[in-house]
């Protein structure tokens, strides 16, 4: 997966802090070696999501391909990257025959021929792979109505919820928002520069873009647009790697990862305030009426007041991974990644409580009266086409799995009735009742 909010997630492993660096780039050798179909292949042939023959893969891990027009394909490449697929970007090729050679922004380059109308030949820096076609359905669930609210193209993202829709920024550079009762997608915003975590409150939506070059830039910032379409606005510019957000009456939060900062603005803009300083790449965020509350990449779990001026408190150290975090009036939920739990602990601090274990990659968290609602990645032998969607109650106990079968899922979030969360292999999912 490519983790963004707790993901985790929009652009490469923002929610762990894992990425690509510069320096993995690669010179590949192009090459074009045996068991490779003629010329002749069609341009429809090459359509599709496709994932290696061997599930042991450790260089390309994905290819999504489409068609943009007659002539041409847009072929995104995804990496392989610790635990996570690094976002290499779309590469248009004009489509003369087969085989076709995309040439990637991070300048990565490598031949594609087509074996057969089910696979497809490769060859990468690490030697040639064979991938076939994955078939991602929307899964299952438990109980209640699953319902796939939008589908598009491969890639994450983060989403928030109100009474009336939910709003998804994407890593294609764009924010939608989509009728909870299904319906039409609108964008209100595209071109964003790697669009991130996402908030909303009654007028504005508001997230953080990530930047497009090269991480140790700070092309960071934090914009807002009206819930109903409109201009958008720039609060913030300047940051490092923004990756968490949070929102309440009267300002906007957010996480820095490269300034190692947790800051705020007034919602409408002006005067920034510094509410935490020399943290070790702080990840996602949430807020209460007294505090902002957010995890470090080193595994800490900390609070500081949303007023400013006050002192960093501690409130859980060596977790494993942590990835989103949320907040209710009692205690603060997060999951851990690479542990494969899901923790809480008293927002004043104490015991740190294990809510459910031995998941297979918990990302996303969310929170409401009476339970505590996440995600689980899957797992890369099955090319996390087998993730699932849980529930534990906040004082713990009995474990629900709400959804199989999910595409790697990301992002979630809930209202009243109903459970939402991104699947990575392009759909947004709706759960009711949750």
């Amino acid at each position: 997966m490519i983790a963004t909010d707790s993901g985790a997630v929009d652009a490469p492993a923002t929610e762990s802090g894992m990425e690509a660096s510069a320096g993995d780039v690669k010179t590949l050798d192009t090459t074009v070696e045996g068991g490779l179909a003629s010329a002749g292949s069609s341009i429809d042939d090459y359509l599709g999501l496709w994932v290696p023959d061997d599930s042991g893969w450790d260089d390309i891990a994905v290819i999504d391909i489409v068609k943009k027009n007659s002539t041409q394909l847009g072929v995104h490449a995804y990496g392989a990257c610790s635990e996570y697929y690094c976002d290499w970007g779309e590469a248009t090729v004009n489509f003369i025959g087969s085989p076709v050679v995309p040439t990637f922004s991070n300048g990565e380059s490598f031949p594609i021929t087509m074996n057969s109308p089910t696979s497809l030949h490769a060859v990468q820096s690490d030697g040639p792979m064979d991938y076939h076609l994955l078939d991602v359905g929307t899964g299952s669930s438990a109980g209640g109505t699953l319902m796939t609210l939008a589908s598009g193209r491969i890639g994450s993202g983060f989403i928030a919820v109100d009474g009336t829709a939910v709003y998804r920024t994407h890593a294609d550079g764009t924010v939608v928002k989509v009728p909870i009762a299904g319906g039409t997608v609108t964008t209100l915003a595209s071109g964003q520069a790697g669009p991130g975590a996402i908030a909303v409150d009654g007028t504005n939506v508001y997230w953080v873009n990530n930047g497009t070059v090269a991480y140790s830039d700070y092309e960071g910032t934090v914009v807002k647009v009206p819930i109903s379409g409109g201009a958008v606005t720039k609060l913030v510019s300047g940051q490092g790697y923004p990756i968490g957000i949070a929102v309440d009456g009267t300002s906007v939060y957010w996480s820095s990862s490269y300034d190692g900062t947790v800051m705020k603005v007034p919602i409408g803009g002006g005067t920034l305030t510094k509410l935490a300083s020399g943290q070790n790449s702080p990840g996602t965020i949430a807020v209460d009426s007294a505090n902002v509350y957010w995890t470090t990449y080193d595994g800490a779990v900390l609070k500081a007041p949303i007023g400013g001026g006050g002192t960093v408190t501690t409130l859980a150290t060596g977790r494993n991974g942590p990835a989103s975090i949320v907040v209710d009036s009692t205690s603060v939920y997060w999951a851990n990644y690479l542990r494969g739990t899901v923790m809480k602990v008293a927002i004043g601090g104490g015991d740190v409580t294990t809510l459910a274990s031995g998941q297979n990659g918990p990302t996303g968290i969310a929170v409401d009266g009476t339970s505590v609602y996440w995600t689980n990645a899957g797992t890369s032998a099955n090319y996390y086409t087998d993730g699932t969607v849980a529930k534990v109650p906040i004082g713990g106990g009995t474990l629900t799995i709400l959804a199989m079968g999910q595409g790697d899922p990301e992002a979630i979030a809930v209202d009243a009735t109903s459970v939402y969360w991104t699947n990575f292999y392009g759909t947004l999912m709706q759960l009711t009742p949750k």
